[in-house]
């Protein structure tokens, strides 16, 4: 079907826009504040003391984006974690989209893309850099 192959290649053009764009897991912890332009993670950055429970379950020392950037939970259903971006601009453009006030961000997800050892981008291996399909 012509109209479903147009749907999809429009999904995929944005999908690879918002990337060049810079929506990247390791981009997360450069988010300003939109009225302030005061960063959303303080700096410098620093490893944590203590390793992050990544995607995959694995624990890895990644630098963390604030919480007012990047919330993490895990799904009642599956009980799988997963990240979520929380930066307050996100969340509104989440809520409105999806007409829900509860909304608490937009998540990511959940699925590597690669081995934490080839990747020169720890944080997207370790949060993910697409935005989940559902939610």
């Amino acid at each position: 079907d012509n109209m479903a192959f147009i749907k999809r290649s429009n999904e995929i053009m944005m999908h690879a826009v918002l990337q060049v764009m810079g929506l990247t897991s390791s981009s997360l912890k450069f988010f300003r504040d939109p009225t302030t332009y005061k960063p959303l993670t303080p700096r410098p950055f620093r490893l944590p003391t203590k390793a992050t429970t990544c995607i995959d379950g694995n624990e890895q020392n990644v630098i963390l984006p604030s919480k007012r950037v990047l919330g993490e939970g895990y799904n009642n259903v599956t009980g799988f974690k997963y990240f979520e971006v929380r930066s307050p601009l996100v969340t509104q453009v989440v809520r409105n989209h999806f007409n829900c006030p509860s909304l608490s961000g937009a998540r990511l997800e959940n699925q590597p893309l690669h081995s934490f050892s080839s990747s020169s981008n720890p944080e997207e291996y370790c949060f993910g850099s697409h935005w989940e399909e559902r939610l």
